[in-house]
């Protein structure tokens, strides 16, 4: 098709056919059933021809590398994402663990109000969540609840523990743990950091939340009671909860009059 990038030989090399999952403006994401043993999925930023080839080297590049940090800060305060596999900068290529779980938007669609206890515990799980994410400077730049995974507990246990002897030194294992064991029916994975950065900002943090609002609400209907619950974990977990939260207040503001007169 015109217009579509190839896909990579490196891909290609592999002994399978890797299945395309997703694509988007920046990248594409690919799942193999077995890279070194394992499922993967393979994120992939294809070059963009409008740019510079220098340039466009230079972005990706940039990006790529703030993405895997992030993620990997993530895990370290306790904080679950992909486990990263391989990052292979030449090929702009990220393979990382394929996680065994459902979109938490599925999990929210497939009640409704008045929402049930399960449902109201997620929610508060993803405040806590973000809230220890914002505390560590983390933004996603992309909150929504297609971008937030609950993972199958019941086929992950030995698995997991296995990733976190394999990848976490003890402290990070251990704290990640033990914040897991405060509500261990629930295990919350972050993805897509493509977007993210870090920033020690109120404005930023404010903003973070906004887009997750915004996604929230424009997809689960009556849901603003939810959403209340989030803000109201996020505010209890927060290190700067009740200020970050005036600030959403002015964002919300200027969005809505943004929508009002463009």
């Amino acid at each position: 098709m015109s217009g579509v990038p190839e896909i990579p030989e490196m891909i290609l090399s592999l002994s399978e056919e890797p299945q395309l999952i997703m694509q988007g403006a920046e990248a594409r994401v690919f799942y193999v059933e077995d890279f070194l043993g394992k499922p993967t999925i393979i994120k992939e930023r294809f070059k963009k021809s409008y740019r510079h080839p220098i340039l466009d080297e230079r972005l990706t590049k940039s990006r790529m590398t703030n993405e895997v940090k992030n993620i990997l800060n993530c895990r370290k305060c306790g904080i679950q994402t992909p486990c990263i596999y391989l990052v292979d900068l030449k090929n702009r290529l990220i393979y990382m663990e394929c996680i065994d779980g459902k979109m938490v938007k599925d999990e929210i669609n497939n009640d409704e109000a008045p929402w049930n206890k399960s449902t109201q515990d997620l929610v508060k799980e993803i405040g806590k969540r973000i809230a220890k994410m914002h505390n560590q400077r983390i933004i996603h730049g992309d909150l929504t609840t297609s971008n937030i995974l609950k993972r199958n507990i019941s086929n992950n246990n030995n698995n997991n523990n296995n990733n976190n002897n394999n990848n976490d030194d003890n402290e990070i294992g251990k704290r990640r743990r033990d914040d897991e064991e405060e509500n261990s029916d629930i295990e919350l994975v972050f993805i897509d950091f493509g977007l993210s950065s870090t920033s020690k900002y109120v404005e930023d943090k404010a903003v973070d939340l906004y887009v997750l609002e915004r996604a929230f609400l424009s997809t689960h209907k009556d849901s603003e009671e939810l959403f209340d619950l989030v803000l109201e974990s996020y505010t209890k977990y927060s290190v700067d909860g009740e200020t970050i939260i005036k600030r959403l207040n002015n964002v919300r503001s200027r969005g809505r009059k943004k929508l009002a007169f463009g």
